[in-house]
Parts: C-alpha cells; sequence; structure tokens
C-alpha cells in the first residue's frame, strides 16, 4: 500500500488534469452529440505529436523500432476507420459540423493512451534497465502506434462520411444543447 501512496504523491499535479480531461471527454462521447470538424482533429493531432515523440525518443539508432510503430499505426488505422463505419453520422456541410453517436470506442481509446503512457514510464522511472530490453521498447512503440492509429483512423471515417454524405441542417441540435 505504500508503494501506490509514494506513487501517486510523486505524479506531477499535470497528470492528474490530463486524466481529468480525458474521463470528461470520454463520458462526453458516450451520447449523440454535435462537433465542429475541426475539434474532430485536436486528439488525433495531439496523440500523433506525443506517439512520433515516443517514437523518437525510444529510437536510439534502432530503426526495426519505426518499422514497428509503422505497422502497428496502419493497423491501427484501418480498425480505427471499421469503428466508424456503421455508424449513424450526420453532417452540415455549410458549418462544418458532425451530429455522432454516442460511443465507447472514445473513451476506451483515451484512457489505454493514458495508462500505457503512464504504465510504461513508470516502469522505465523505477526499473530504468528496461530501456536496454528491446522487446520492452517494441511494446512501447507498438502500442503507442497502435492507439494512435485507431484515433487517425475514426478521423479519416469521420472525414469520409463529411466528404459524402448529403448535408443537414444541425443549426437546431446546436441550439438544444
Amino acid at each position: 500500500m505504500q508503494i501506490i501512496s509514494q506513487t501517486l504523491i510523486h505524479i506531477p499535479w499535470w497528470v492528474y488534469l490530463v486524466f481529468a480531461y480525458i474521463i470528461i471527454a470520454g463520458v462526453q462521447a458516450l451520447n449523440t452529440r454535435v462537433v465542429s470538424l475541426k475539434m474532430l482533429f485536436l486528439a488525433p493531432v495531439i496523440f500523433t505529436i506525443m506517439s512520433i515523440h515516443t517514437l523518437l525518443t525510444i529510437l536510439n539508432g534502432n530503426y526495426i523500432s519505426a518499422g514497428v510503430w509503422g505497422i502497428f499505426i496502419f493497423t491501427g488505422i484501418k480498425i480505427g476507420q471499421w469503428l466508424v463505419g456503421g455508424l449513424d453520422i450526420k453532417v452540415d456541410k455549410k458549418r462544418a459540423l458532425m451530429e455522432l453517436p454516442g460511443t465507447w470506442s472514445t473513451l476506451i481509446i483515451m484512457f489505454a493512451i493514458f495508462t500505457t503512457k503512464f504504465y510504461f514510464g513508470y516502469e522505465l522511472a523505477v526499473n530504468s534497465w528496461y530501456a536496454d530490453q528491446i522487446e520492452f521498447l517494441f511494446s512501447i512503440v507498438g502500442v503507442s502506434g497502435f492507439l494512435t492509429g485507431l484515433l487517425i483512423g475514426k478521423l479519416i471515417g469521420y472525414r469520409y462520411y463529411f466528404k459524402n454524405s448529403e448535408g443537414v441542417d444541425l443549426d437546431s441540435k446546436l441550439r438544444c444543447s
């Protein structure tokens, strides 16, 4: 129990803010909502930057890690597109808005990114010798690539809907929410 309390005490304050944001955004995604196309880019861009940072930090001359990351990000993109494929999405092309049905996937993906990032960071801080273990490093870049790919894939799927759907007026939905 003391290890857990010591760990929680040493977590930077901003990590708690990020965790709160992820929970709030994920819970909001459980309900049907109207979102601007610009806002849909936010999470994939942020997490892609974080994933590339992770890759570059770990790369350290090991280009096989880049290949692992590429394979996993591609796989995540394909699954992310599939996750969006069957959704009933309404598009307001004039205002660049989309009505998205509630889904658990946003909460699960963002929570998984946070949890794995936290776990890998903790393990490296406590067991610094893990940094020399190729399997551990491949796990980090693989998980980072896959989860980021899911977000990118969902964004590609949303963009496809936006481009190929008939537009409707979502203005009345905005006033109600």
